[in-house]
């Protein structure tokens, strides 16, 4: 097997949650439930990446356990060093533009007098521009620093999907990837959502690994994440549980870039004459690739 080395350190990204990997717990394949992994990658933090034999996912054969994400999970803001933000006038009259996840709802259905449920909504970023569209949002999340955020904002939230409330669209931006089940939350989202309703995910591109071999970056990067998706597993997944694959786009780069000596912060005149030229301008080579893989699924 491929054994991967740990990030530089003056990279920002892989940086290991703390799990013990001779503490893991076997799982069954969280896509097809069988029982037949082979062994193709150890990770930097010694978790081995594993090869579904029958149906082809790449996933964690073995975990940690069920308390030990939990408690992980209930702090995930501060291992990943997330600011939780507020969403300025800029940002909402712009995000129509440059907001991909925005231009996806509203031209497929709409935002405006919907009602949206984000899993994972951290400290509510998004779901800010979607009130500011007219659109009836919850948010679902696990960390306390970032509910208190959703209380200030106030934001309706849980630490899971209320029961007997539908939704018309539910959003899960770089979620699934890390759940030890995750058709358990597939089923529950399916029997929440309205007919005909939307599911739009986010998740890492593990199709890139067809192309790059087994040192894709996927595997250095986010080292929390258990499952790595390409689009025709999460297909696959997402049919057992009536949700249907419509639409589908394959963007960005991952976000590892080695840090340089501190510079000056720009001034609110350089800050807004990059979000104009953004708006003109394509994006760089640089950040054009296919790390992300972007789903749009509905209820059948």
């Amino acid at each position: 097997m491929i054994e991967l080395p740990f990030l530089p350190q003056n990279v920002h990204a892989g940086k290991p949650p703390g799990w013990n990997a001779q503490n893991a717990r076997r799982r069954p394949c969280p896509v097809c439930s069988g029982d037949t992994p082979a062994p193709l990658v150890i990770r930097p933090d010694r978790f081995v990446v594993h090869k579904c034999k029958n149906c082809g996912m790449h996933y964690l054969a073995d975990i940690p356990s069920p308390e030990e994400l939990a408690k992980f999970y209930q702090g995930y803001g501060i291992h990943k060093n997330y600011g939780f933000g507020k969403a300025g006038l800029w940002d909402k009259i712009s995000a129509n533009l440059n907001n991909p996840f925005i231009n996806i709802l509203e031209n497929t259905g709409g935002i405006r007098g919907v009602s949206i449920c984000e899993i994972g909504c951290s400290g509510g970023f998004f779901l800010e521009l979607l009130k500011y569209r007219g659109g009836n949002v919850f948010g679902v999340e696990l960390d306390a620093n970032a509910a208190k955020v959703l209380e200030e904002k106030k934001i309706p939230h849980s630490e899971s999907i209320p029961e007997g409330r539908r939704y018309d669209v539910f959003c899960l931006f770089q979620v699934l990837e890390h759940l030890s089940r995750p058709g358990d939350m597939l089923e529950t989202i399916a029997g929440a959502m309205e007919k005909d309703g939307r599911l739009l995910i986010s998740i890492p591109n593990a199709g890139e690994i067809a192309k790059a071999g087994l040192t894709w970056i996927g595997f250095r990067v986010d080292l929390e994440h258990i499952n790595y998706f390409d689009l025709a597993s999460l297909s696959n997944l997402l049919s057992r549980h009536g949700l249907l694959l419509e639409q589908f786009w394959e963007h960005a780069q991952p976000c590892i870039p080695r840090s340089g000596p501190v510079k000056s912060q720009p001034s609110s005149l350089t800050i807004n004459w990059r979000r104009i030229t953004g708006l003109i301008y394509p994006k760089p080579i640089s950040s054009q690739g296919s790390f992300v893989a972007t789903i749009l699924a509905r209820k059948g």
